[in-house]
């Protein structure tokens, strides 16, 4: 929730904001004084009426009628904006920004329509529809580019950087968020906006997800510090958060004494989503410390109130295991059950939710094995004296699955063996030699050129040049004088394969080469080689390496080393 009242602070009513109570439209009648007043007349007037004025709405409707009527469209999106910011509804909103995006495409001297498409990306978000939301930043982000409105820029990197964090890529949301709080404290000496305070929030967090927790006790610190003279909303935020970073630290005690200090200010019923997770870490911080009753009592209220709100955040779905085991070692059958089925509603709120963004979180939980244990105290609970026999049945299952798992890793491993014999014999039979000097004929390429290409790529492949990892289809064809597409059909012609796939498998048969005589390099780690032969991650290292040999880098290192 707080993520999303940034978003919507930031993205869109720091430009305008208004709150307007509607009439129809048969209910007000435009004064003859107004009727001979132009656009920008009106748009004056407008800004002076008080937001809370019941004929607001109508004055913008016919703004709207005048911008139309001169063919003002710089008028126009202004007045549509108003209007979408009038409106309470989102299926509304949507309609006008969607008017002002059309009139606005074409215009250079605004920041219309990237404002309105950032607009968009924010409810969409807030709605938890990621992928729309992204689509809508991309175009703001588009059109913002082309006017080098850095203002603007730097509002949709700190959306994309609630994104980021979404799918846990919180390095990178970090970076976007420092970047978003360098912007702000260079423009805001006060150090005083509910920007700065978001900022400086969203920092904190993203610390706190990379396990940073001194780095987001500082900057919680600043946070309190900055807002501690009012001691209002930010100020309690921050108090809370450190108090979620404490349990992190594990320094629970610490940490229940910080979150109880945020409850009075948010036990208003309306901020349901704050105090759903200071009970689930009051929750936590006690179990941690041994009082189960009572870590109970608040992992309850904490999903009492989701189920109230259905708001969904990853990290209260630990809550449930805790009580489904709580109850489990009580032999609490009905409630252990009532809290599978709580858990199994709350999964499918978070799958739909975050069908877009959601790295396989269902799967991490392991919902499915939940699901058959919950069959399975079913049936306990309908027939006592069948527990033996259901007993007998799941252990029977467990070691089939236990002797499956181990015939399977054995049979693996037998079967990487004869990969790893087959594919050595291969290496020893096969010369390895550029394939550069096959024929030249029947390429779409002129002689001379690609004579030239091909000496490049000899020196390039003797120079070991396909090590460096910023090499680029590009940057090759620069250093070779020549352009991408002869260079790519050059590549694709001899080599049968596309540029990547080329350097690739380049780079892994020098990876075996080099494994083979240089016991020095055997004991590297992954990741060490990876970025030695010219890979910026040892997973797609180990990718090419297993589609070039059909094996993983550590299992034929491991060949070698017998």
């Amino acid at each position: 929730m707080r993520e999303f009242f940034t978003l919507l602070g930031i993205a869109f009513y720091s430009c305008f904001s208004f709150s307007v109570q509607a009439q129809t439209e048969g209910s007000f009648k435009i004064p003859d004084s107004l009727r001979a007043k132009n656009s920008r007349e009106l748009k004056s007037i407008i800004y002076k009426l008080h937001r809370n004025d019941a004929n607001r709405e109508n004055y913008i409707r016919y703004y709207i009628e005048k911008a139309k009527e001169e063919k003002d469209t710089f008028e126009l999106t202004i007045a549509y904006h108003f209007m979408a910011s009038s409106k309470e509804e989102d299926r509304e909103k949507h309609i006008y920004l969607d008017s002002l995006i059309a009139v606005s495409k074409s215009r250079k001297d605004s920041i219309y329509p990237q404002i309105a498409h950032l607009y968009k990306g924010s409810m969409y978000h807030q709605k938890t529809d990621y992928k729309k939301a992204i689509d809508q930043y991309i175009l703001a982000y588009t059109y913002a580019s082309e006017k080098n409105q850095t203002n603007i820029l730097d509002q949709i990197t700190f959306n994309i950087g609630l994104l980021k964090s979404g799918i846990e890529e919180y390095r990178d949301a970090l970076n976007d968020f420092m970047k978003y709080h360098e912007s702000i404290t260079k423009n805001d000496t006060t150090n005083n906006s509910y920007a700065h305070f978001a900022s400086l929030y969203q920092i904190s967090k993203a610390y706190r997800d990379l396990n940073l927790n001194d780095s987001a006790t500082f900057y919680n610190k600043l946070g309190v510090l900055a807002s501690s003279k009012t001691k209002g909303e930010w100020y309690h935020q921050f108090i809370l958060n450190e108090g979620i970073n404490e349990f992190h630290k594990k320094e629970y005690q610490a940490a229940i004494d910080s979150i109880s200090k945020a409850i009075p200010f948010f036990s208003d019923p309306k901020r349901d989503f704050e105090l759903m997770i200071i009970y689930s870490y009051l929750g936590k911080s006690n179990y941690e410390l041994g009082f189960k009753e009572k870590a109970v009592g608040y992992l309850k209220e904490s999903i009492d109130i989701f189920n109230k709100i259905r708001y969904v955040i990853p990290e209260i779905r630990d809550d449930y295991n805790t009580i489904i085991d709580y109850y489990r070692g009580k032999k609490d059958y009905e409630n252990h059950i009532k809290y599978v089925d709580y858990l199994s509603v709350f999964d499918s709120i978070l799958k739909s939710d975050y069908k877009y963004l959601t790295k396989k979180i269902i799967a991490k939980y392991e919902t499915a094995k939940l699901q058959q244990q919950k069959k399975l105290l079913l049936q306990k609970v309908e027939s006592q004296e069948r527990t033996n026999l259901l007993r007998n049945i799941v252990f029977s299952v467990l070691l089939l699955i236990a002797l499956l798992i181990i015939f399977y890793f054995f049979n693996r491993q037998q079967v990487y063996k004869k990969r790893f014999e087959r594919f050595m014999k291969e290496q020893k039979s096969t010369i390895h030699k550029s394939s550069i000097t096959e024929s030249r004929q029947h390429i779409e390429v002129p002689r001379e050129i690609a004579d030239n290409i091909l000496t490049g790529l000899n020196s390039f492949e003797e120079n070991l040049k396909y090590c460096d990892q910023h090499i680029t289809l590009g940057s090759l064809a620069k250093k070779l004088n020549t352009n991408t597409k002869y260079l790519s059909m050059v590549i694709n012609h001899i080599e049968g394969k596309s540029f990547r796939a080329y350097i690739n498998d380049l780079r892994i048969q020098h990876t075996i080469d080099r494994l083979q005589t240089d016991r020095f390099f055997r004991k590297y780690a992954v990741k060490s080689i990876a970025n030695e032969v010219g890979f910026n991650n040892p997973e797609t290292f180990s990718k090419a390496f297993y589609r070039f040999t059909g094996l993983y880098p550590s299992f034929f290192i491991k060949q070698l080393e017998k």
